[in-house]
């Protein structure tokens, strides 16, 4: 599993460079600026081969990749029209724009094609908790909800997505070995959806563990049952998340591994977007159906959910400027992305073609920063040019340069050191 990782992971990061610089090599070529050099990978080439003026490689070091332009270095004395630096300065925006805009492109397609693969959907048992106000009218805790409407039910979440909010919804529901069902008038669906007036059956049972999160650290892992938060004895997933997100920053989490039990040492993580904080996990989903949209859904809903990858993560950049504390559980090298693409490939091509999505959209982002020697720091740069109506002087566009590589170097490095961290942590936590 872990050779088929490793593979999945190095296909999608071959699969990102390639769409990326693939963009700038396109926008280049339309602008009239000659390209020289096309290369996945960085170090000495496996491969490499010339085609129409152009060297095509496929290089050792797997970490990234380039397109270098004709005169495209700021210490460059080449005033040839064919230049990157000597492009009219919105060609130069238009090229540094293309690769972000072909990773978005990119993810928006392999998103809508990932929604058309039959994918299984995890979901709780539908059997309620408990239920307030005039849903309690209805149900009862540890009712089993069959029927929804004529329709066998699935599981909670699917149960949600086909309840009928201008109209009455009917239930079959099993209740101490007896069916029956109870008819319900138009009903909010905020009210079902908040969890506030009735809410299913969830265990405390550990199900995904976020990368380097303190849950990851401390060597929690999958399938875990957590039966108690700093002494305080716990009986379902509502009560564990309640004595977590109060309290003490370091707590102890006590759980059962194949009927062992273990003690965990923690400190919570704190959330850029808000005051609450955590230790790193997801809920156990115990059931699978088979979910599959058809060409019009699909469509549909890949674009509404590339959106709001777009906005999370832009949401989260502005998020971690505001809060800078939470940095070091947000960022991660090579380690990370095989850890998170290893849980994508477990659940099949569907979810794995989310996940190049997803890494599409992140990669986008990343280089639309306003950072020098990244495709926003030439974007902004070439747009002040073109205002101003002059270029910038050679030593202020090496000194930028300069400090736009220290700022990516630097990131790098701790990106490397956050992988490494994590990865010594867990193995002395296990």
């Amino acid at each position: 599993m872990k050779l088929i990782t490793l593979i999945v992971s190095l296909i999608v990061l071959g699969v990102l460079v390639t769409v990326h610089e693939g963009g700038h090599f396109i926008a280049a070529r339309l602008c009239g600026i000659t390209v020289e050099k096309f290369s996945v990978g960085f170090g000495k080439p496996i491969f490499k081969f010339v085609k129409g003026g152009v060297e095509y490689s496929l290089s050792w070091i797997p970490l990234g990749g380039y397109v270098k332009m004709k005169g495209d270095s700021a210490d460059s004395e080449c005033t040839d029209a064919d230049s990157f630096l000597n492009a009219a300065w919105w060609k130069r925006v238009i090229v540094a724009f293309a690769g972000p805009f072909t990773n978005l492109l990119f993810a928006l397609l392999i998103l809508v094609v990932s929604f058309m693969f039959p994918q299984k959907v995890t979901d709780h048992f539908p059997v309620v908790d408990y239920a307030k106000s005039n849903l309690a009218t209805y149900f009862q805790a540890g009712d089993f909800i069959k029927e929804l409407n004529g329709s066998k039910v699935e599981g909670w979440y699917e149960m949600l997505g086909n309840l009928k909010n201008s109209d009455s919804n009917t239930f079959s529901i099993e209740r101490a070995g007896n069916v029956s069902e109870v008819t319900i008038p138009a009903l909010e669906l905020d009210n079902w959806l908040s969890g506030e007036l009735i809410r299913p059956v969830i265990p405390a049972q550990v199900g995904e563990i976020i990368p380097k999160s303190p849950a990851y650290l401390s060597g929690i892992k999958e399938g875990d049952i957590i039966t108690s938060v700093s002494g305080e004895k716990v009986n379902n997933w509502y009560e564990m998340t309640a004595k977590i997100a109060t309290g003490s920053d370091d707590i102890t989490i006590t759980l059962l591994r194949d009927e062992e039990e273990l003690t965990k040492k923690l400190h919570k993580m704190e959330l850029p977007d808000s005051d609450r904080k955590l230790i790193g996990i997801t809920q156990a989903l115990p059931i699978q159906y088979d979910y599959k949209l058809g060409f019009s859904e699909a469509i549909v809903t890949g674009t509404t959910y590339t959106l709001a990858l777009v906005k999370m993560n832009y949401v989260g950049i502005i998020n971690l400027i505001k809060k800078p504390s939470t940095l070091k559980g947000s960022i991660g090298g090579p380690v990370m992305i095989f850890s998170t693409s290893k849980q994508y490939a477990k659940k099949g091509i569907a979810k794995t073609l989310q996940f190049i999505g997803l890494m599409n959209i992140i990669l986008m982002v990343m280089n639309l920063l306003p950072i020098p020697v990244l495709d926003g720091g030439h974007i902004l740069f070439s747009t002040i040019e073109g205002i101003r109506g002059k270029k910038m002087t050679m030593k202020t566009q090496i000194m930028l340069q300069q400090v736009g590589m220290f700022l990516l170097l630097s990131l790098m490095i701790y990106a490397f050191y956050s992988d490494f961290h994590g990865i010594i942590s867990r193995y002395r936590a296990n």
